[in-house]
């Protein structure tokens, strides 16, 4: 073969420095990346010029030269983690420049809503409510929200009349919000002057329906079978007693009979509320109010309404 002159040889060596590995990395340009923050680091802690995304370092030094394998192998594993970087960033900038959603605001009674609705619209609502709760599936409420929303006033549609029994919150057993019902509790719920007195409010605000709510496994109605006598409780439980002669039983130990006893002691509360206040009689007659009775059952958390 023909030998080529010491110059060309030079030459040629120079351009393509042979002593390099046979296949080198190909050189890479910036690439333009609108950035949210100029204060974005690259890879070696220097601040890049704004708008600028960390990219992978060139193979080739400044001079021209090709950096040896191992600089080169180096660079290539940070420029993956430049690319990474790059992109958690953009993502992050994407997401923060996004405008926030305005808080939905809660759902509260209103006079508007409480003069709309019917006694019969307010019990199916609680029927609603309860059928949730039976299902396990309550309504997820902004609590706080709800405070906020109902300070300036309340507009309840209903007006419940139940035991002081801890197994028997109203408002979750019917999944009510803050504002949504009024709740009169005593041992029984027995009728006296100061429960009627809380009615006719609840009456004069706007509620439209009341409720009378017994439950199964009733205290107050097992002592009033048994007849016991405790200081000021001995009254109360004397409250209970036409409902435990009408009932026609007296085993407290009985869970038939003690249900016998609360169902027909609702059902006397009721009577009581029309004939003992002459104000909510006036409501019920026209149709405005209703009044109905029912039992709550402290093993299912269903409540049934009763016929009267």
């Amino acid at each position: 073969m023909p030998v080529a002159d010491s110059g060309t040889a030079s030459t040629f060596a120079a351009s393509r420095d042979i002593s390099s590995p046979r296949t080198p990395s190909m050189p890479t340009r910036d690439i333009p990346y609108r950035a949210a923050s100029p204060r974005a680091v690259n890879w070696s802690g220097e601040s890049p010029d704004e708008g600028k995304c960390p990219v992978r370092p060139s193979s080739l030094s400044p001079n021209g030269a090709r950096r040896p394998p191992e600089r080169r192998d180096g660079s290539t594993r940070r420029s993956a983690s430049a690319v990474v970087f790059c992109l958690a960033l953009g993502a992050r900038v994407a997401t923060a420049q996004l405008p926030a959603a305005a808080p939905s605001k809660p759902e509260v009674q209103t006079r508007e809503s409480q003069a709309a609705m019917t006694p019969s619209q307010a019990l199916d609502r609680l029927k609603a409510g309860n059928a949730r709760f039976v299902a396990n599936a309550t309504r997820r409420r902004d609590w706080s929200a709800k405070v906020v929303a109902t300070a300036a006033g309340q507009f309840p549609f209903a007006a419940v009349l139940s035991c002081m029994d801890s197994r028997a919150p109203v408002e979750i057993v019917f999944d009510q919000g803050i504002g949504d019902v009024f709740a009169v509790r005593v041992g029984g719920n027995v009728v006296n002057d100061d429960e009627l007195g809380s009615l006719e409010y609840a009456v004069k605000v706007g509620a439209k329906l009341i409720v009378v709510l017994g439950h199964t496994s009733c205290g107050a109605v097992k002592g009033a079978i048994d007849g016991v006598q405790l200081g000021n409780l001995t009254g109360l439980l004397a409250k209970i007693h036409p409902a435990v002669e009408a009932a026609h039983c007296s085993d407290s130990k009985d869970a038939g009979c003690v249900t016998k006893v609360a169902e027909e002691n609702v059902r006397q509360s009721v009577r009581a509320i029309r004939e003992r206040s002459p104000y909510v009689a006036k409501y019920l007659d026209d149709g405005t109010v209703a009044l109905v009775g029912g039992m709550y059952d402290v093993a299912t958390g269903r409540v049934t309404f009763l016929d009267h």
